[in-house]
Formats: structure tokens, C-alpha cells, sequence
């Protein structure tokens, strides 16, 4: 008896604390049309892409400034609508460096005066959106570039994580933290060293294989077919492995920033490739944000399998994939 009430007193705590379950888009097009369009769908979470590139110490208080006439709407509407927002640093100050003819590097792991401005980005954020319930998380880099070198004064990614959330903590003591390792992908979150952090969220983004997800995009010009021998479901469950992991090791809260497949990939296949992964991110209980919600027409669910037609639908087979999924919420 003593053994039953134990139990049951486990299974109370673990839905006391349980979070529910986010599923919704990244965003391209931010009007409060556009959002209320979305709202329809069922979603319940949203993340905003910010670009500061141009970001310098002599602009940074009228760039923040253009920042915040963007953010403010998008966090009442989220605020009034019970939508919750990952703010997402999308391109940093000073953009990418171009190391050589093949490779670019995230520019601030070259120069620390641009690490100090995404340093005051951030402080800026989590002092104006405190504690807002709103939020569901601060997404401090988007896929960093990263390869271990960087210049003799600079933080490394690990450092630079433990210094943003040094300073977010000094005004915002709720609001998760969200982590991507480099490039966002699986396979580095090895290097990832775990924040000291109850709020704490590990994110990557889900584009593989790429020859399939970017076909005809870049060097992926041949057109293949999903699922099939090489690529199937089992296949990505098994690419997925060192997040698997990643997550029972440390217990971790994970979320899929992004995740799609080029609408006119072979016989349709988008829709079979997003079925499968969503129907993996679900069984792990991984939050999930579509890419993207009315940006490039090629991953835009609103547009069918026919490279050609530019026509938006009012159903397609992988938007009904989405509002399934959606309506869950």
C-alpha cells in the first residue's frame, strides 16, 4: 500500500510540473495579419527571427530601438492571443567572416568588441521583456558558426553561453535560455557543455538528409524520392541519435528551432518527410517551430508540390500534416 501512494504521489509531481507540449511556426512575415493567420491554424508558439548584422557601438541604441518597434507588437499579440515567442538572435552583429573560399565563420568568434555587442544585445532584450509570461524562451545564437578557433580575447561558444546568461540573469530570472550547438546541428551537441540552469533549453534544427530537404537548392541538384532504402523513418530516428542521448543524459527540454523539406522535392515526398520527423519530435516530447511561416515559397506549407505554381492554397497536404499536430494543442 505505502508502495501505491509513493507512486502516486511521483505520478501528481511529474504532471505538476509537466509543460505542455509547443508546436507552431518560425516566422517570415510578422504583420499582425499574417500572425492572426496563423493563430487560426492552432499554433502556440512562435519564433521571430532578428537581424543585426549591421549592428555597430555607434548605432547600437537606434538599432535596438528598430528592434523593439518590430518586437513590441509581436509580443502583445502573442501576450493577447496565449501565443508564447522564442526571441531568436537570427544573424548577430557583424554577420558572417569569410575564412577562406570554402568556409565562414560567425564573425563575433573573430573580434570581441562584436561578442561585447551581442552582449548588450541580449542585456537589452532581458531587461526590456523581464520575466514576461509570454516568453517561452531567449534563443541566444542561431546555428553559430564555430570551429574552435577564434581570436586570442574572445569567449568560445561554451564561455560565450555562460557570459550571456550571466548578464540575462541579472534582469530576468525566468525566462528559459535557449541553446543551439554549432550550426545548430545534432551531431555537436556533444561539444555542448550544459548550462548550471533550471531554465534552461537545448535546441537544433533538423535538415537532414540534405540532399533530400535542399534538393535543387545549392549543390543538391539531384531530385530523390522519400521515403526509400537509404532514408526512411528508422533512418532519421537513428541520424537523431546524439540528441537522443543528449537529452537522457542530462534530462534536457529540447526544441526543433527549424525543421523542413523543400516543397517540390521528388513525388511529393515533403509531406511523407514531414510527417516522419514530426511523428519523432512527438514521440520524444520535443517542441517543435515549422520553417517557415510565409517567408521563401519553397518552404512555405502554403504553396503546393509544383515548383512553378507561386499561388497560395488554402490547404495542402503538408499544411493538413501541421494542423493535425496543431490541433492538439
Amino acid at each position: 500500500m505505502k508502495k501505491i501512494l509513493i507512486i502516486a504521489m511521483l505520478l501528481i509531481c511529474n504532471l505538476a510540473y509537466a509543460k505542455p507540449q509547443y508546436r507552431g511556426f518560425m516566422l517570415g512575415d510578422t504583420s499582425l495579419q499574417s500572425l492572426s493567420d496563423a493563430k487560426a491554424l492552432g499554433v502556440n508558439i512562435f519564433r521571430h527571427q532578428i537581424f543585426v548584422s549591421h549592428m555597430n557601438e555607434q548605432n547600437k541604441e537606434s538599432v535596438m530601438n528598430d528592434v523593439f518597434t518590430v518586437l513590441d507588437p509581436i509580443v502583445n499579440f502573442c501576450l493577447t492571443n496565449n501565443v508564447k515567442l522564442v526571441i531568436d538572435l537570427h544573424q548577430p552583429p557583424g554577420g558572417m567572416k569569410q575564412i577562406s573560399h570554402n568556409r565562414s565563420d560567425s564573425a563575433h568568434f573573430w573580434d570581441r568588441k562584436l561578442q561585447n555587442l551581442v552582449i548588450f544585445f541580449w542585456k537589452r532584450i532581458s531587461e526590456r521583456y523581464s520575466n514576461n509570461s509570454v516568453l517561452y524562451g531567449y534563443d541566444l545564437l542561431n546555428e553559430p558558426a564555430y570551429r574552435l578557433q577564434q581570436c586570442k580575447n574572445c569567449y568560445t561558444l561554451n564561455g560565450l553561453y555562460v557570459k550571456l546568461k550571466k548578464e540575462i540573469r541579472k534582469f530576468d530570472t525566468q525566462t528559459d535560455i535557449i541553446l543551439e550547438p554549432s550550426f545548430g546541428k545534432s551531431s555537436t551537441l556533444k561539444f555542448l557543455k550544459p548550462l548550471k540552469d533550471d531554465r534552461v533549453i537545448y535546441s537544433i534544427h533538423w535538415y537532414s538528409p540534405m540532399k533530400i530537404t535542399h534538393q535543387t537548392l545549392f549543390n543538391f541538384s539531384e531530385l530523390i524520392e522519400y521515403p526509400n532504402k537509404e532514408y526512411n523513418k528508422n533512418v532519421l530516428k537513428s541520424e537523431m541519435r546524439t540528441a537522443i542521448n543528449f537529452q537522457k543524459r542530462y534530462n534536457a527540454r529540447m526544441y526543433i528551432g527549424e525543421f523542413s523539406c523543400i516543397r517540390w522535392a521528388k513525388n511529393s515526398s515533403a509531406k511523407f518527410y514531414i510527417r516522419d520527423v514530426i511523428s519523432i519530435f512527438e514521440k520524444l516530447g520535443w517542441d517543435w517551430s515549422y520553417h517557415a511561416w510565409r517567408e521563401y515559397d519553397g518552404w512555405s506549407p502554403e504553396h503546393n508540390s509544383d515548383m512553378n505554381d507561386k499561388g497560395w492554397k488554402s490547404t495542402t497536404p503538408v499544411l493538413e500534416i501541421l494542423k493535425k499536430h496543431f490541433s492538439l494543442n
